[in-house]
């Protein structure tokens, strides 16, 4: 890798819990500053009463690096290893100016800086970004995906319920004699894996021509950026259309205003959440070594692949599993007229066919056509 370019200071405005005031050293904060901005990110994020480095757990990252979730639950705060941290400094003014000037389902990385070394250990590097898994119940969750469109696709969350990973191992010889020797556990990761890899999502025809043109262009930057390995994680809440309200589903916001995406599909009606995370693993010698080992042993499709073929991979598996089978979900509109009155009553948030739009920019819309109607029968009067 060619010799890294970048800014480290401290910055007496952000507040981070556990360390002395100064000692924290941030990396090029005035690209990342921009970004705290467009995502109304407060500097005190990581007061002690929102964050500890206390709550990182180990193996909680993707590679194992220590993870948590702030206590907010908008935000995660992750140990980095020195190939990714290598590779946020290499792409950030590019990262930055892509969230900045488009549609983007990329994790919002708001902070990334380093802790003081103690008692002869260095210090260490860390990165805060957003979650694109809602505040909400896990009981509330049908489903919780990682996705790449490869074989390495898992169900992290069914009905409610974490699913474990039991992986098969070189180790573990007993799992390569059939399935009649896995254990409960691993049958259930197993058909999590299977299903997910399989799993269609039913959007209207404007949502879905939206989400395959923002993973196009997302994956497209990494392919250009020499990254690969990346997944679209991805949630599924659903109510019966009966049940429905404004308020069913939480939304994504600041970080995502147009999320959940919004859909009707079989009775029931449907939110979606996306956002692509770990994409920070470069096409290394590590990597070009593990691809012809896969090539050779490993299930199909594989993740280990160079970046422009892992981005065409990525888009064309979304572009499968991304169906126009949805309808639009908005408030029902009912006009009756009572004692010579017209009155505009929303009745319930039922099948109308109209375009796509959040569900609260419809309601109030609804209202206000309600509102007006009144006033007009009230002037005639």
């Amino acid at each position: 890798m060619s010799k890294l370019h970048y800014n480290l200071k401290a910055n007496p405005d952000i507040v981070i819990a556990g360390v002395k005031e100064g000692s924290v050293k941030f990396y090029n904060d005035h690209h990342f500053s921009k970004l705290r901005e467009k995502y109304c990110t407060p500097n005190d994020l990581l007061k002690a009463e929102n964050f500890s480095f206390r709550d990182l757990t180990a193996g909680g990252g993707k590679g194992g690096e220590a993870m948590c979730r702030t206590k907010c639950k908008k935000y995660f705060v992750k140990e980095m290893k020195d190939c990714d941290h290598e590779s946020l400094l290499e792409i950030t003014s590019t990262f930055v100016e892509h969230l900045l000037s488009q549609d983007s389902f990329v994790a919002r990385f708001v902070m990334h800086f380093r802790t003081p070394g103690s008692g002869g250990a260095p210090g260490k590097n860390y990165v805060v970004m957003n979650s694109w898994v809602p505040v909400c119940k896990e009981d509330d969750m049908a489903l919780l995906l990682d996705l790449k469109g490869t074989a390495d696709d898992k169900t992290l969350c069914k009905d409610g319920k974490k699913i474990e990973g039991v992986h098969k191992r070189f180790y573990k010889l007993h799992m390569f004699l059939g399935q009649c020797f896995w254990s409960q556990a691993r049958k259930e990761y197993y058909k999590g894996k299977r299903n997910a890899l399989a799993q269609e999502f039913h959007l209207t025809p404007e949502q879905m021509q939206y989400c395959i043109t923002t993973i196009k262009r997302d994956a497209c930057l990494f392919g250009d950026l020499n990254l690969m390995d990346y997944s679209l994680i991805v949630t599924v809440m659903k109510v019966p259309e009966s049940d429905f309200s404004p308020s069913a589903f939480p939304s994504l916001e600041p970080f995502a205003e147009n999320q959940p995406f919004l859909a009707r599909y079989g009775g029931n009606v449907y939110a979606y959440y996306f956002g692509i995370i770990d994409f920070l693993q470069p096409w290394n010698l590590g990597k070009k070594i593990a691809h012809c080992i896969k090539c050779t042993f490993a299930p199909t499709p594989i993740s280990t692949i160079n970046p422009k073929a892992y981005a065409k991979q990525f888009i064309r598996h979304f572009e499968k599993r991304m169906t126009a089978k949805g309808a639009p979900v908005a408030p029902a509109v009912v006009v009756s007229s009572a004692g010579g009155v017209e009155r505009r009553t929303v009745t319930s948030f039922k099948s109308v066919n109209t375009p796509s739009r959040t569900l609260v920019s419809e309601f109030r819309l609804s209202v206000a056509q309600c509102r007006l109607s009144v006033c007009h029968v009230q002037r005639v009067a």
